[in-house]
């Protein structure tokens, strides 16, 4: 996967470099698939739980794991506590990459 800034924002002397959709969703569906339990799940419902717990800015596990998310199908602990993984991997990789997502990934 090639992975570079899709938009660089400056500000103040900061500067960052954003994502691309794609590649976001690409570097998502990867660290998805190597997961048993999450590479059963669509990427959409995946993003949609990430963009959940970025909206309401939870920063731990315990916060997330904690409130109560109000689907007709509440996921289990077990796919929650992936899902959690799978976002603090995913902002592992961007920090890697040196990479910032500032948009919704659904």
């Amino acid at each position: 996967m090639f992975l570079e800034a899709g938009l660089v924002h400056n500000f103040a002397g900061a500067r960052w470099n954003i994502i691309r959709l794609w590649e976001a969703e690409t570097m998502l569906r990867n660290l998805a698939s190597a997961d048993s339990v999450l590479s059963r799940l669509p990427l959409n419902f995946l993003s949609e739980e990430i963009d959940w717990i970025r909206d309401r800015d939870l920063s731990s596990r315990a916060e997330y794991l904690a409130l109560t998310r109000g689907r007709k199908r509440p996921l289990q602990n077990e796919h929650r506590n992936a899902v959690f993984s799978l976002l603090e991997k995913y902002r592992a990789e961007l920090d890697r990459h040196d990479l910032e997502n500032d948009r919704k990934l659904e």
